[in-house]
Formats: C-alpha cells, sequence, structure tokens
C-alpha cells in the first residue's frame, strides 16, 4: 500500500504540556522516530485497540454454543420489549 501524498494528509493539531512533551521527545528519540511519527504510531495503535475492544467479545467453548443456541433460537419477545417497539418516537409525532 502506498504511503498518502502531503496533500492528502490530514492535519492534527495537539498541545502538550511541557513534561509530556519531553517525555514523548524522549521515547521518540529511543524508537529512532520523529516525534511526528511516534505520535501518530502510538495514537493510532491506541485508537485500533479502544474499537477492537468494543467490536470483540470472547467466550469459553459452553459460552460460544449458548450464543449460538440464542441466535439460531431467539426468545419470544416481552410484553416491555412488545410495548417499546409499538411505541412512536416522539419525532415521528
Amino acid at each position: 500500500m502506498s504511503s498518502p501524498t502531503q496533500s492528502t494528509k490530514k492535519k492534527i493539531n495537539l498541545k502538550v504540556d511541557p513534561h509530556r512533551g519531553d517525555v514523548i521527545d524522549r521515547a521518540a528519540a529511543v524508537a529512532g522516530k520523529t516525534r511526528t511519527e511516534f505520535m501518530v504510531d502510538a495514537s493510532y495503535r491506541e485508537a485500533q485497540e479502544l474499537l477492537l475492544s468494543q467490536t470483540t467479545f470472547y467466550l469459553s467453548n459452553g459460552g460460544w454454543d449458548a450464543f449460538m443456541e440464542i441466535l439460531d433460537n431467539p426468545p419470544e419477545p416481552s410484553a416491555a420489549r412488545k410495548a417499546l417497539q409499538d411505541h412512536q418516537a416522539p419525532w415521528d409525532s
């Protein structure tokens, strides 16, 4: 995959306190990266982890079997759920 050209990159400006900036600069130097490369890589990695944690879940074998059973044979809707589905949303009035 080719790298985006300068004109297609999104600009993000950040302000940090001097202590954090110094720590970031030291870590970037240790990693052999520019401050921008270091911050983009770290931010991107954290963003991926957060998004993955919101979309992935793990189950034991027994838990997986129970989950699949519910998906294959969902329970009948409760009276409360039916009432909620039949209720007209305020913005549809």
